[in-house]
């Protein structure tokens, strides 16, 4: 028998999740809730708590090499099956923690194919001695 999964826009969910009323405001999706130095948004895409700053986001990130010799970052983020379909993760990047650049066609975004979830690619292979941060921004969706 499968289970139909009910999908919710980020309001709804938050609306849920903490239990507001109607008329009670909803956190904005960039705000930190808990201050655990992750979005509301981001907590309710991966289905972290977002009234829990020990709920961790579930993010994994490792560097393999590849079949042309050359080593790639690899990010993998689990997704709420609940939020709603059309919002993205953008992959960020930056070489000092403060500017950073969207760069679409740097990074590839797929399904992960036996569990809710991305797995994100940086293309460009990364030098043992290179320093680079990435980030997973929300889409509007």
């Amino acid at each position: 028998v499968a289970e139909v999964v009910v999908q919710r826009s980020y309001d709804e969910g938050m609306r849920q999740q903490l239990d507001l009323g109607e008329n009670e405001a909803v956190p904005e999706s960039e705000g930190d809730f808990d201050g655990d130095g992750f979005s509301n948004g981001l907590e309710f895409f991966t289905g972290s708590n977002p009234e829990d700053n020990q709920d961790s986001l579930p993010v994994v990130s490792w560097v393999a090499e590849a079949e042309d010799g050359n080593r790639y970052l690899y990010l993998q983020v689990a997704q709420n099956v609940h939020a709603l379909e059309g919002q993205e993760v953008i992959p960020q990047f930056s070489y000092n923690l403060a500017d950073w650049v969207s760069f679409p066609e740097g990074h590839e975004v797929v399904d992960l194919e036996f569990s809710a979830g991305k797995l994100v690619r940086y293309l460009e292979p990364v030098d043992s001695t290179e320093t680079i941060f990435i980030r997973l921004k929300l889409s509007d969706g």
